[in-house]
């Protein structure tokens, strides 16, 4: 009879196995041709996930990510670079989080007001996210989301030249208790509209 390890490695290899199919369908962003109206992809985006080891001479190291234990940290990275022969205006990625998977604070690359964060309702916010909540007597109170409600979070790179890459990271915990389902990947799609917009699981 598998374990109960077997069985959720089995999971979390269902959940990056679908993410990759929906990088591979979403992944890319497009600019319009003004003179004949056509469409071109503009960015392409490399992805990868590695599992973070501490090793106590060499300090903190990367190894392979094709499967993960509950406790594992994963660090994600993406590069973002315009093919084209034209500036990609405003753009934005995103990089969702499954249900399972826990932001670890602090890790996304790069940070400040560039990066926000979004729970499953798709409202992005801000690191780190606050919430309202009622206290026993009633009165409003403002508190952290959990991290392992962030659902995916997002990067407003701007105008990306022709040529030029743009790098982002970020890393998650796997959960330490095995969902009775499968985690599923979760898009949460950008507010903004009318600009290009390349969506990245960073899968491997």
């Amino acid at each position: 009879m598998p374990s109960k390890n077997a069985n959720y490695l089995y999971r979390i290899g269902v959940c990056i196995g679908a993410a990759l199919l929906v990088l591979c369908q979403h992944a890319t962003a497009q600019v319009a041709e003004p003179v004949t109206g056509k469409s071109q992809t503009a960015v392409e985006a490399k992805l990868t996930q590695w599992r973070v080891v501490m090793d106590n001479k060499k300090g903190e190291t990367f190894a392979d990510a094709k499967s993960v234990l509950p406790g594992d940290v994963i660090e994600y990275r993406s590069t973002y670079s315009n093919v084209s022969k034209k500036t990609v205006k405003s753009l934005v990625v995103v990089l969702p989080l499954p249900e399972g998977f826990e932001y670890v604070t602090g890790s996304s690359k790069p940070a400040g007001s560039v990066v926000q964060a979004a729970t499953s309702d798709g409202r992005y916010a801000d690191l780190p996210l606050l919430r309202t909540v009622k206290d026993k007597d009633g009165q409003s109170q403002t508190e952290r989301v959990p991290n392992a409600d962030y659902r995916s979070l997002r990067w407003a790179i701007g105008d990306l030249l022709p040529g030029n890459s743009f790098e982002i990271k970020a890393r998650a915990r796997v959960g330490s208790t095995p969902s009775e389902s499968e985690p599923q990947a979760v898009l949460a799609p950008s507010k903004a509209s009318g600009i290009p917009t390349a969506v990245s699981v960073a899968r491997q």
